[in-house]
């Protein structure tokens, strides 16, 4: 006998009676700790038990995984320098993407980026704590690539972190995919970027191309601005919708496709 209950035959704790934890107690550890595993980690019980305890108080405790990936990536980027060069890599060499899964018929949110210098790519894998992947064998007088992905639930979490130190296009395709993916990262379905980016994507070509042309002597018509932003958005869907043909595996987003020859 301890404080926690009574030792049974199999030699696992059985709490008893006193130490069931209150309503209140067991939807204040859900809202803090997110998953059942967790909260039954918390009160030294297993799983059953705590599925047990909401089921005799009749509730439903909103589970949020998440939370166990925000806490982890938070203390990896709790210095503000570390966050900073993780949002500039972002803005220089990744892409705000999304991966398809046609086993699961699911897509996952993607931030993935590719570069020849291991020793920068390492240096962001180590601060994401995440592993890096080799690209495809390269053509001759290209350097092979090496590719760092953060996926799903941990890249929702890693833009939410980085949207204050994030700058220009990505800042805003930051926002979009936060407002349109659930926290969790993925959603059923097949999607490509474009289902929710035209908007952002548009928006940029148009601030782009009126500063440019503010800034010209001889100024193109309303016409010939339409044009090009048009234009631009046609490539763009275009590139959004390449990589994504492939059943059976998860696919890669077009910059990175188109980076490993």
């Amino acid at each position: 006998m301890n404080g926690k209950g009574e030792a049974s035959s199999n030699g696992r704790l059985t709490p008893d009676r006193s130490s069931i934890p209150t309503p209140e107690m067991l939807l204040e550890a859900f809202q803090s700790l997110g998953t059942i595993v967790a909260v039954a980690s918390s009160f030294g019980v297993s799983r059953r038990t705590v599925n047990r305890w909401t089921r005799k108080f009749g509730l439903e405790p909103e589970l949020r995984p998440q939370l166990r990936v925000k806490r982890l990536l938070s203390s990896l980027l709790a210095d503000a320098v570390l966050r900073t060069r993780i949002a500039q890599w972002i803005v220089d060499e990744a892409s705000i993407s999304v991966a398809y899964n046609s086993r699961t018929n699911s897509t996952s949110l993607l931030v993935v980026g590719a570069m020849n210098d291991i020793s920068a790519m390492e240096s962001i894998a180590h601060i994401l704590s995440v592993k890096l992947c080799a690209g495809t064998k390269p053509q001759e007088g290209r350097l092979p690539m090496h590719i760092l992905r953060v996926q799903g639930m941990k890249a929702y979490c890693l833009l939410g972190l980085i949207m204050e130190e994030l700058t220009g296009l990505k800042a805003l395709e930051g926002e979009a995919a936060l407002a349109f993916f659930p926290p969790v990262g993925f959603m059923k379905g097949k999607l490509t970027t474009d289902v929710y980016m035209v908007g952002v994507w548009r928006q940029f070509a148009r601030q782009s191309i009126d500063v440019w042309n503010a800034k010209r002597r001889n100024k193109l018509s309303p016409q010939q601005l339409d044009d090009l932003v048009e234009a631009w958005m046609r490539n763009r869907t275009t590139r959004a919708k390449r990589g994504t043909g492939q059943p059976g595996r998860l696919d890669a987003p077009a910059s990175i496709t188109s980076a490993l020859p």
